[in-house]
């Protein structure tokens, strides 16, 4: 109903496609995803650069095995803003899963210059990585 009321702001797309991956990454269904790539989509139409949205993306090609594809969104989100430690980091991460292990460490040592601070098990990848 949200979508149906403000079709034109991408905040909304943007949260459904976080929804959306959210729901698939739990049973990895196909239709789902379709969903939420759309959503993705419709939101970078309105918003170009928009780092939450890329994030998204991201992911949701992770989720159906397209390094490729998770290597170009987040290098997009790089390219717009290339201080944010955030998208170093995501950008590190679809690296490493595309068998870039090198191109990879880089992008979270820089992530981690700018001020990336690891959580969790981000602690135990960084030190996996020397870093």
């Amino acid at each position: 109903e949200v979508i149906a009321v403000h079709p034109n702001d991408a905040a909304y797309l943007t949260g459904m496609a976080k929804l959306f991956a959210i729901l698939a990454e739990k049973g990895r269904d196909q239709q789902i995803l379709a969903w939420a790539q759309d959503y993705g989509e419709k939101s970078l139409i309105m918003s170009p650069s928009r780092q939450e949205t890329l994030f998204y993306l991201s992911r949701i090609a992770l989720l159906r095995g397209d390094t490729k594809s998770a290597v170009a969104r987040t290098k997009q989100a790089v390219d717009a803003a290339p201080s944010i430690h955030l998208s170093r980091w995501y950008y590190g991460l679809a690296l490493l899963a595309d068998g870039r292990g090198g191109e990879g460490k880089a992008e979270i040592q820089k992530a981690l210059d700018l001020g990336y601070g690891p959580k969790g098990g981000e602690i135990e990848l960084i030190r996996s990585l020397g870093l």
